[in-house]
C-alpha cells in the first residue's frame, strides 16, 4: 500500500525514530495468568531489554493531539490493554516496563505522536482489567452470562452522549 510506504519513511526521518529504532521484537505474543484467568496479547513491539513497550495506533490526519489520544485511549480502553502487556511482561522477566503509545495518522502529513503512559492511567487500567477478570471468573464458575440485559423490566431510554448534550446545550443556551 502506497501510504504505508509513505508513512514509513516519514517515521525513518522523525525524531521519534530515535526511540523507536532500538533493538528489541515487534509482534510478541504472551499467555499470562492475572486473577486466575487465562490471558493472551500481542504487543507491537518490545525493547529487548524489557524496558519499553510501544503500541501502535493509527489515527486520522490531525486527530493525534493529547486530548483526543487521551480521549481514544479511554474510549477504547486501551489503558487496560496498557495495563495487561506491562503486567505480561513483568509476569515473565521480573521487569517492569515503560508503556508508550505511538499515534501514525493514516495520510500526508503522516506526522506522529508519542505518549508515554503514567503511572495513575496504569493502575486505572490494571483495576478496571481485574474487575472484568473477576467478573468473567465468576461468571465461567456459575455458569451464567448476564450480557447486556440482564433485567428487561428496568430497560434504560437513552441516545447521545452526557458530553454531546453539554455541548448541544451549550450551544442552544
Amino acid at each position: 500500500d502506497k501510504r504505508l510506504h509513505q508513512a514509513r519513511e516519514l517515521l525513518r526521518g522523525h525524531v521519534i525514530n530515535d526511540i523507536l529504532h532500538r533493538p528489541g521484537w515487534s509482534e510478541i505474543s504472551a499467555v499470562w495468568e492475572q486473577q486466575g484467568v487465562i490471558c493472551k496479547g500481542r504487543m507491537d513491539r518490545v525493547a529487548d531489554d524489557w524496558s519499553l513497550i510501544i503500541d501502535i495506533k493509527k489515527c486520522q490526519v490531525g486527530a493525534a493531539t493529547l486530548e483526543e489520544i487521551e480521549a481514544s485511549i479511554a474510549n477504547y480502553g486501551w489503558h487496560r490493554q496498557a495495563s495487561m502487556y506491562v503486567d505480561a511482561i513483568t509476569y515473565y522477566t521480573g521487569v517492569t516496563p515503560l508503556f508508550a503509545w505511538l499515534f501514525v495518522e493514516d495520510g500526508p502529513p503522516y506526522d506522529v505522536n508519542f505518549l508515554p503512559c503514567d503511572d495513575e492511567t496504569l493502575q486505572i487500567g490494571r483495576m478496571e482489567t481485574n474487575e472484568v477478570l473477576l467478573a468473567w471468573k465468576a461468571a465461567v464458575q456459575a455458569g451464567k452470562y448476564p450480557g447486556y440485559l440482564a433485567d428487561t423490566k428496568n430497560v434504560l431510554r437513552g441516545g447521545v452522549s452526557e458530553w454531546y448534550r453539554k455541548r448541544f446545550n451549550s450551544k442552544v443556551l
